[in-house]
């Protein structure tokens, strides 16, 4: 077996039929999960899609993730998918240290607090 029969048979039983429309389901596509799990399932709709241009892929990838995270990509202005998801990752990175913080600080507000509070 050559490597195009080998492809032929991975995409007759993986596949999904000729009739789904692909785009469609790219466009469709929204984060969910991490930006690894956002990454892996828009690269696998991008490459049933055939010839997208970069600025597209770059566009179609940031509109479909989660708003908190849209903003600061795109002010990133990044010219490439893999600048696109690198951002991405690193924004998500920040605002995870973010709320981590920000519950830390909750916790030791409400332990400073606990003393002044009457039984």
């Amino acid at each position: 077996m050559n490597w195009e029969e080998f492809k032929q048979g991975v995409h007759a039983r993986f596949c999904p039929t000729k009739f789904q429309d692909f785009f469609d389901d790219l466009i469709k596509l929204k984060q969910f999960g991490s930006v690894k799990e956002h990454q892996i399932e828009f690269e696998c709709h991008l490459s049933w899609i055939g010839q997208v241009t970069s600025q597209q892929q770059v566009s179609y990838f940031i509109d479909r993730l989660r708003d908190n995270l849209q903003v600061d990509v795109r002010a990133g202005n990044p010219i490439t998918l893999e600048a696109t998801i690198s951002l991405a990752r690193l924004f998500k990175a920040r605002n995870q240290a973010i709320q981590r913080s920000s519950l830390l600080d909750n916790s030791k507000v409400k332990q400073a607090l606990a003393p002044l509070r009457t039984p």
